[in-house]
């Protein structure tokens, strides 16, 4: 787990190919003038995609990405003696082939129903914010590239989070700190059901204990 004392700065962009505790936010530097930006061509892009069907326009075009889902992550942050900490209840990871790992916090096992089908809800997003004061959820995604594989883990709406599964492939828009889903070919990149996986659960109230995590232990982990 990545367990860490937040200091300086808000954890945002994560890298393949795993999440680095220590990954800075890195904001692009505001060009204004009468040329229209690449964020504002985005806006624009993704504003015509939500009304109308564009699979694979923007790709074509240069403007995002196709590619396979390889992570979802949703990580929660807490207060404790003038500290913030922040972990994941969360980590899956897959090579989009033949492999598929995923743990969580056994006090959040619902998030997890099936391996191809891993989701947050309105109800259970409000029980961690009971219990937590954020949750942000990650996605990460890997595509050919002019050089070969890129991959990039980056911040998602719980929306985005939610609608992509490990199998799919997705049309996306990758713009730091975050991550847009335009687009869901579902079950295009393969079956999981046919890969080799692992599933764990873990106590995520006693691994922080001496942190002040504001959930009490509970049942120990077990790997599938």
């Amino acid at each position: 787990m990545c367990a860490y004392d937040v200091i300086d700065g808000d954890r945002a962009g994560l890298t393949q190919p795993s999440i680095s505790p220590n990954t800075r936010l890195i904001v692009g530097e505001d060009r204004r003038g009468s040329v229209p930006s690449r964020r504002q061509l985005l806006s624009t892009s993704l504003s015509l995609a939500a009304g109308a069907s564009l699979a694979g326009c923007l790709t074509d075009v240069g403007l995002a990405n196709t590619g396979f889902l390889q992570l979802k992550a949703v990580d929660v942050e807490w207060h404790h003696q003038g500290r913030r900490w922040q972990d994941e209840v969360l980590w899956a990871v897959s090579d989009g082939d033949s492999e598929l790992r995923c743990r969580v916090a056994e006090s959040y096992r619902r998030i997890v129903e099936d391996l191809d089908d891993v989701r947050v809800d309105d109800r259970l997003e409000e029980r961690i914010l009971e219990d937590f004061s954020a949750v942000t959820y990650a996605l990460g995604f890997c595509w050919e590239g002019p050089d070969g594989l890129r991959c990039r883990n980056l911040q998602a709406t719980r929306e985005a989070f939610n609608r992509v599964q490990f199998g799919d492939r997705a049309e996306v828009v990758v713009e730091s700190p975050r991550v847009e889903v335009v687009d869901v070919y579902e079950d295009a990149q393969g079956d999981p059901d046919g890969w080799e996986t692992e599933f764990r659960t873990f106590d995520f109230g006693a691994m922080h204990a001496e942190n002040g995590v504001p959930i009490e232990r509970g049942p120990g982990g077990g790997i599938t």
